[in-house]
């Protein structure tokens, strides 16, 4: 469930998703204001992608990424990979698969007034999640700024309580 956040703070929830059938990543990202308005998302596909994690970590430098082009000083970032925000908060240098991706959101996450990475579970995580799934089945880049997608809008509203 969404919670409010201060004036001037912005939540970015990330997720990826991986298909071992077919052997392609999906990655999705939105930005939220403190109200819970959508104000950015980013989609894409990612073909060097080899799990799951691999395309959570290129999900949360895609988010840091689009929160530098935008310009936000005070953010969370949420994701529902555990292991990748453990990673996160970590000061120990990661030398696993995702090590680049991480040292890389690492760097990305400084220079902040404010910047806080947290788990969220799945339920937390829905619209990103929806839009991670999604993005499986096309191999496009999108990117929406101060718009949410259509078909997002009834479960962002349902997470954060908009009519």
């Amino acid at each position: 469930m969404w919670q409010a956040l201060c004036p001037n703070m912005y939540k970015i929830n990330f997720d990826g998703a991986f298909r071992k059938d077919v052997g392609i990543g999906g990655m999705r990202v939105i930005i939220r204001d403190y109200q819970g308005l959508v104000i950015g998302a980013s989609s894409n596909s990612i073909a060097e992608a080899a799990d799951a994690e691999m395309a959570e970590a290129h999900a949360v430098v895609t988010a840091l990424e689009l929160r530098r082009d935008l310009g936000f000083s005070r953010i969370i970032v949420e994701g529902d990979a555990m292991g990748i925000i453990s990673k996160l908060n970590s000061n120990i240098r990661d030398f696993s698969p995702t090590g680049n991706l991480i040292e890389e959101a690492k760097r990305l996450m400084t220079g902040f007034q404010s910047c806080l990475a947290q788990h969220v579970g799945r339920h937390s995580n829905k619209a990103t999640h929806q839009l991670a799934q999604t993005g499986l089945v096309t191999r496009e880049h999108y990117v929406w700024i101060e718009d949410c997608p259509e078909f997002l809008k009834d479960i962002v509203n349902a997470e954060c309580n908009l009519s």
